[in-house]
Formats: C-alpha cells, sequence, structure tokens
C-alpha cells in the first residue's frame, strides 16, 4: 500500500490522492501553485488544458485581478478569481477550441470545511465561446473557490476535480 502524501504550501499541509502532483515553480510559488490531477487535454489548436486546482497564496491575493492593464487589486469572494487581464481559454473537457465569455454567474455561495476552518465557498458557472460555432454558453465549465481570509489562502478549482472536497476537509494547518 502507498504511504499518505502530503504537500505544504504557506501554512496549508493537504493530502494529495494518487496521481496528483504539485507543480512548484520558483518565484511563482509566491503567488500560487497548481496541483495536476489528471492528463492533460490536447486542444484543436494544439496547446494543453491540463485538469487541477489553484493554491493561491498571500501575494496572489493581494494581486487577484488585473482590470485596467496596469493596476492589480485584491481577490474579493464576490467576484469570481481570473487574474489574467485577457480572454482564457474553455477549461471544459472538449479538445474543440472555446474561450471563456461572458460574466461568470454565482451558482451557490455558502461555507465549507478546510482543515476544520470555514472558508467562504463560492462556486461560478463560466460560460465559454465556441470557436467552430461561434455560440455562447453551450460549453462552460464550474469554478469553485475556497477563501480563507485570516489564513490568507485561496483554493481555485476549474475543474470539478473528484476527492477535492475531502482533501480539504482533511487538510492541516501548521
Amino acid at each position: 500500500m502507498e504511504q499518505e502524501r502530503w504537500y505544504q504550501y504557506f501554512a496549508l499541509r493537504i493530502p494529495l490522492r494518487e496521481g496528483w502532483r504539485a507543480t512548484d515553480s520558483g518565484r511563482e510559488r509566491e503567488h500560487s501553485v497548481a496541483v495536476r490531477t489528471g492528463g492533460c487535454i490536447r486542444t484543436g489548436l494544439g496547446d494543453e488544458k491540463c485538469p487541477g486546482f489553484l493554491l493561491v497564496g498571500p501575494e496572489g491575493i493581494r494581486r487577484a485581478y488585473e482590470d485596467d492593464g496596469v493596476t492589480r487589486n485584491a481577490y474579493r469572494p464576490e467576484r469570481a478569481y481570473h487574474p489574467a487581464p485577457d480572454v482564457q481559454p474553455c477549461l471544459d473537457r472538449n479538445p474543440e477550441p472555446a474561450l471563456e465569455s461572458g460574466t461568470p454567474e454565482l451558482k451557490a455561495a455558502s461555507t465549507a470545511a478546510v482543515g476544520g476552518r470555514n472558508a467562504t465557498y463560492r462556486e461560478w458557472r463560466i460560460a465559454c465561446r465556441d470557436e467552430r460555432t461561434g455560440r455562447v454558453g453551450e460549453r462552460f465549465f464550474i469554478q469553485r473557490e475556497w477563501y480563507l481570509a485570516a489564513e490568507r489562502m485561496l483554493v481555485v478549482d476549474q475543474w470539478s476535480t473528484p476527492g477535492l472536497n475531502e482533501a480539504l476537509e482533511r487538510a492541516r494547518w501548521r
């Protein structure tokens, strides 16, 4: 039986399921770390979409939005996390090209446990525009967010990652 693996990101220690791996990348680590949870999907344009979730630390929370191409603004739970100023690929499992389109729609707002502490939980539906048909909204993805203001920690899941709820419940704090 494989020994359970844990990953430490700032004060959060999270169990990693089999097949999950954190992609620590030097300086970017102070902003966020991606945890890959499965094989990547090659799109019709030749790029890749890789299932997983983000652990966003204090600096990433402080600089969560680039609204005017220059100014960085802090994360707010009433707005979906989106650090890039441009339109991003649709993070559904369809390999055909599509881009995010429109304003994210809030689908759920509550609290959820992360390592025994209460996080502000949000679930957003993000519509996409199919690049082949031009239709908007037939394709979409759900973005889930767990925000712990006092701990300055945010978890962003754009793939409805199986087992993530349970991993966050079992997480520990240093």
